[in-house]
Parts: C-alpha cells; sequence; structure tokens
C-alpha cells in the first residue's frame, strides 16, 4: 500500500557502517564475558538510525502507521522511546507497514498478537471514518481483505486471550459493519414505511441468479474464496456466529467486546434474509442475548452509571441488544411472531417503555434510549398485525395517555433543546407506534364486516382467499390519543413560529404528530363513528388556526432554506 504518489520507496541504505559509528569498537567487544564472537550486524543496530531516502516529486511511499492507526510522515521524527523502529525494511522510520501488522499478528509472541490486533483496529476504524481517503490508494478495506484479514481476525476469535480475542472483535467490527450507517437509519425513524429496515448485501447476493450459482458451488470453494465474493456469507460458513455466542456466554467479556459483537451480529442480520434465518436458529443465541443483555429488571440503569463505565454489562438492559432484535424484526414477519412467541420480546418492551420520561433525566441517557429503542421495536410488531403487540396497546393505554399527557404540559419544543433531545427521540417513537396502532385498529370494522360474509380479504398458500380476523384492538380504544396529540402538535407550532429555535429531534417529533394526524383523519372516514361535517369543521380549524399561520411564517422559511 502506497500514499498517493507514483511509486513506492525502496528499502534502507545497506552501506557497510565503520568501526567509528559503533558504539564501541569490535575489539573492545571481544574481551567481554560472551563476546568472543561479534555480530556487526547487530552492532550497527546500536547506532544512530538512518536517514529515509529524500523522495522525489510526487513520488508514493509505503504507509506506516502508528499503534493509533495514524499515518507517520514520511520523514516523521519519531522517538525510538515509541517502540515505532523494528528490523524492518525501513529501519530509519518509525511505523508498521500493513504487511508487517500481518507478521505481528501470526506471531507466537501473545503480546505481539495483541499490539498487531489492536493496530489493525483502529486502522480499519479510522478507515471507516474517511481519514484516509485522500491520502492512500488504493482503498485500504480493499487491501487488507485482499491480504486475508478476514481469516485472520476469525483465528483470532478463537484465542483464549481477552487481549487477543477482543480486538478481533473490535477490528472485524470495523471491517464489516459501520456505525454511521445505523445512527443515520436510525434518523429516519420513525418515517421509514411499516418499519422496514434496508438489507445490505453483497453485489452477489443482490442478484438471483448469481446467489443461486453460489449456492450450487459454494461447496467446492475454499473459504478465501468465497471471502472474496461475500464476506458475510464466509463469516456464516467460518461458524463465526457460534463463536461470538460461545464468547458471549462462556467467556463473557467487557462491555466493549459485547457491545462490538452486538454491532457484528446486526451487520449479518442485515446482510439477508436467509442470514437473519442463520441467527435465529442458531442454537442459545438469542437466548443468551435476552437473558444477559435484555432482562427485566431496570435497576443497574437507575443507578446513573453509564454503561461504558461499567465493568461488566451482564443484567443490564442494553439498547444494542434490543436495536439488534429490532433488525431482526423488520426482516420478516415470520421473525417477528418467533420473537414474540418464543422469546417474551413484548414483556420486556413493556418494562422498558413503562420508564417515565419524568425519571429518566439527562445523566440516565441510556435508559431513555432503551425506551426509544423499546417504542421502535413495538411499531415494527404492530406493523405487522402481531395480536400480542395490538393486546399490549390496550393493556398500557393508561400509562400512553399519561405520558403524552407530559409531552403535552412538560416538554417544550423551543427551550433547552439539547437537554430536551432525548425526550424527544422517546416522544417520536411513541407516537409512532400509536400510528401503527390506528392503522391496525382502523381495519377493524372492515375485517369484522367481511368475516360475517365470510369474504376473503389475502391469498393465501393454496392460491385461494382466505379471510383475516379481526384485530383485537377497535378504534374506540384509542379514543384519547387523536385530541391529545392535536393539542401537543398546535402547542409546539405556536412555540416554534415565536422564536424560531429547534432541532432536529424536534421537527421530527412535530413530524410524528403530522403522520398520526394524517392517519387519523384519512381512516376515521371508514369508522361508524364518521361524521363529514365535524371532520371537515375540526381540518379547517387546524389548518386556519395553526397549520396556515406557520407556513406562512419567517420561522418556516427558515426552516426550509436552512433546516437544522
Amino acid at each position: 500500500m502506497e500514499t498517493k504518489g507514483t511509486s513506492p520507496s525502496t528499502g534502507p541504505d545497506d552501506s557497510n557502517v565503520s568501526e567509528n559509528e559503533l558504539p564501541i569498537p569490535p575489539s573492545e567487544a571481544k574481551k567481554w564475558v560472551h563476546m568472543d564472537k561479534v555480530d556487526l550486524e547487530k552492532l550497527k543496530w546500536m547506532t544512530d538510525m538512518p536517514k529515509p531516502k529524500p523522495l522525489k516529486n510526487n513520488e508514493g511511499f509505503v504507509a506506516r502507521f502508528n499503534f493509533e492507526g495514524d499515518i507517520l510522515p514520511y520523514d516523521a521524527d519519531v522517538s525510538y522511546r515509541e517502540a515505532l523502529h523494528h528490523h524492518g525494511e525501513e529501519p530509519g522510520r518509525a511505523g508498521y507497514t500493513l504487511d508487517e501488522l500481518f507478521i505481528l499478528i501470526r506471531s507466537k509472541v501473545l503480546q505481539q498478537r495483541h499490539i498487531g490486533l489492536r493496530t489493525l483496529a483502529n486502522i480499519l476504524r479510522n478507515a471507516k471514518e474517511g481519514l484516509y481517503d485522500t491520502a492512500v490508494n488504493p482503498p485500504i478495506i480493499q487491501l487488507v481483505v485482499e491480504a486475508g484479514v478476514v481469516l485472520l481476525l476469525r483465528f483470532a476469535l478463537d484465542e483464549s486471550s481477552h487481549h487477543v480475542y477482543g480486538e478481533a472483535v473490535r477490528g472485524l467490527y470495523y471491517l464489516i459493519a459501520s456505525e454511521p450507517d445505523e445512527r443515520c437509519l436510525a434518523m429516519v425513524q420513525p418515517w421509514a414505511p411499516a418499519g422496514l429496515e434496508p438489507g445490505v448485501s453483497s453485489n452477489i447476493h443482490a442478484s438471483e441468479k448469481s446467489r443461486k450459482e453460489l449456492d450450487e458451488e459454494e461447496k467446492e470453494l475454499k473459504d478465501i474464496e468465497v471471502i472474496k465474493l461475500d464476506i458475510i456469507r464466509a463469516l456464516i460458513r467460518m461458524d463465526t456466529h457460534i463463536r461470538l455466542r460461545y464468547i458471549l456466554e462462556t467467556v463473557k467479556p467487557n462491555p466493549d467486546t459485547v457491545i462490538y459483537t452486538l454491532g457484528i451480529m446486526t451487520r449479518i442480520v442485515r446482510h439477508s434474509l436467509t442470514a437473519a434465518w442463520k441467527v435465529v436458529q442458531t442454537p442459545r443465541l438469542l437466548s443468551v442475548i435476552l437473558e444477559n443483555f435484555l432482562p427485566h429488571n431496570l435497576s443497574p440503569l437507575l443507578t446513573g452509571e453509564n454503561v461504558s463505565s461499567m465493568s461488566s454489562v451482564y443484567g443490564v438492559p442494553l439498547k444494542q441488544a434490543l436495536h439488534l432484535l429490532r433488525v431482526l424484526a423488520a426482516r420478516g414477519r415470520q421473525l417477528a411472531a418467533v420473537l414474540v412467541n418464543t422469546h417474551d420480546v413484548m414483556g420486556r418492551i413493556l418494562t422498558y417503555v413503562s420508564l417515565e420520561p419524568s425519571e429518566v433525566a439527562i445523566p440516565l441517557q441510556e435508559a431513555l434510549s432503551l425506551s426509544q429503542e423499546a417504542y421502535a421495536m413495538w411499531a415494527t410488531l404492530l406493523a405487522y398485525g402481531l395480536s400480542k403487540a395490538e393486546e399490549a396497546i390496550a393493556n398500557f393505554y393508561p400509562l400512553i395517555v399519561k405520558q403524552l399527557v407530559f409531552y403535552r404540559d412538560k416538554v417544550p419544543i423551543n427551550e433547552e433543546t439539547e437537554k430536551n433531545k432525548f425526550n424527544y427521540d422517546v416522544g417520536a417513537q411513541l407516537i409512532n407506534s400509536l400510528t401503527r396502532a390506528l392503522n391496525v385498529a382502523a381495519s377493524q370494522t372492515l375485517l369484522s364486516s367481511r368475516m360475517k360474509l365470510n369474504q376473503g380479504t389475502v391469498i393465501g398458500a393454496s392460491g385461494k382467499a382466505e379471510v383475516l380476523p379481526p384485530p383485537s384492538l377497535s378504534w374506540d380504544d384509542l379514543s384519547d390519543i387523536p385530541q391529545l396529540i392535536e393539542t401537543c402538535l398546535k402547542k409546539w407550532l405556536v412555540q416554534l413560529e415565536r422564536t424560531g429555535q429547534t432541532s432536529f429531534s424536534a421537527l421530527r417529533l412535530l413530524g410524528s404528530c403530522c403522520s398520526f394526524l394524517e392517519a387519523y383523519y384519512l381512516k376515521w372516514k371508514d369508522q361508524s363513528s364518521y361524521s363529514g361535517e365535524k371532520c371537515n369543521q375540526k381540518l379547517q380549524k387546524l389548518h386556519d388556526e395553526v397549520i396556515l399561520p406557520f407556513l406562512n411564517s419567517t420561522c418556516f422559511s427558515n426552516l426550509v432554506s436552512s433546516p437544522p
């Protein structure tokens, strides 16, 4: 690998070193005990380090990294005390090349394997953050994959030392996963239709023809050949998910390794429906995650201690674990049904959403983030029409109303926006869940009438129309919700119009209110309680008193021209 330029630099100057440059004359060294045979090559390493050869204009050079993964300047003046000089091809240059790091990772010395893996993980992290985009050609991720990094990391996962397998997990996470992508996907929630999550498969898996060809030929291919075609598929083939389950279940690693492991699992699930089913069908994997990282007991989070500062996260509810299950559920209705019916995910969701916003202030961000993920998953389960998710709305209706009252009375949208960020995020997901519940409840009247007439509503596996049973949730069960959300929208739009101060999270909360009211007024006309005159009056009032003044305000113009 070279930094951008024309050609790599050559090795160090191998010219002979005169005796005057040596720390002691060889004749003197022979007088010492066990120094009767003098090794001139070793004595040369006790002399001053040679300076790198000057580079020509626009000439490239082999990149060398420090232990944090930073590329060192070609002629960087680094003290030997930094331990970055070694017996490599360029002894005058500090740092390690990728090839030299790979040699360290294969070493029989534990400390060298640890240093090599730690540095490599830092390099992969920096590469994912784009720090090398304008400096290195070809891209580092491409280089390390072609050089066999996947196999190196997979073998390192089998090590017994936590120094080694921990860095291997971190390196694998930064190789295949992307935290910025997950954050961006979280930001578009709850606007994604029906809670859908995008798949992130390889080019060969995205093509049905190529996928079928690989299915037929995979048994004859070696692991390294499958890696070149599809890294995630190769990792599953090498039982990476099973090894990670063993680490979580038996080894019980530190918090960082647990979180990186959950991130790797999430990336595997995003790959394809096939990969998602592999995770679900892995014996004890989901049970280990649920029992250890999604318990019903929330007391560890109520201490105010951040997850990153805990010595162990076993027994602590983790938002990353719930995020993994949400992505898993979004892959298909059958997968979601397995989580609900076999693993009692709904019970855990209700535990996490039962936290009142006033009880989880900013120092308890983990608890608020957990509530946000719980509502997001609840919305996904409601989109599939799963009965337990519908029944939970009715059972927790008083709590839901209480939380909406809190937002109506206590949460401003134009004051202390940073302090209220997590309240905004939780509120957006809460209202999104209610929007899904409203869509479910709106279908009850239609499905009930068709059920009485025995009219089919869907085409079953036999090709015949089948009758869907009506949901347990009715339109009247949500009678208090529309007025509360409409009041919140009015309050927040007026506040926003007055000051113009807001944030992205606050606007996302506003958008959730608008989405709910849109669904409400569209679905209302199909209900027995519908009154055309009353509906038109309410819409006209909302438009004239709230929406139109806001659209004509300077605040709206500023938001359109310069969104937060």
